[in-house]
């Protein structure tokens, strides 16, 4: 049944640089290695998500409701989904810093 939904070219190509031999017919075999395949697409995105959090700005967004509403979903995928932890000190730094360059006249204090 997994064969049978393998449909998409890019996957299997990524699966066969990984060693797949499609011509195997363990199912097992291709189980294991499309879990494989996840896990490392999964660590790869947390990073891309958390590297997005610690590099957020303000001036990147139209409005500070835009720039707040991607804050809070990089957040939660981050400290929520991704269980990363993250001290309430660091993170008031990084709201901070990330909204101070647009907002001058408040970053002098």
């Amino acid at each position: 049944m997994l064969l049978s939904t393998l449909r998409n070219e890019n996957i299997v190509t990524t699966l066969k640089v990984d060693g797949w031999d499609d011509k195997k017919k363990d199912p097992k075999y291709l189980f294991d290695l499309v879990l494989s395949y996840i896990g490392r697409v999964t660590s790869e995105a947390r990073s891309e998500v958390f590297a997005e959090f610690l590099s957020i700005k303000r001036a990147s967004f139209d409005s500070m409701h835009a720039f707040l509403y991607r804050y809070t979903i990089l957040r939660k995928r981050t400290i929520t989904n991704a269980k990363f932890n993250i001290d309430d000190d660091l993170e008031t730094n990084l709201l901070y810093n990330a909204t101070k360059a647009y907002y001058l006249v408040n970053a002098k204090m």
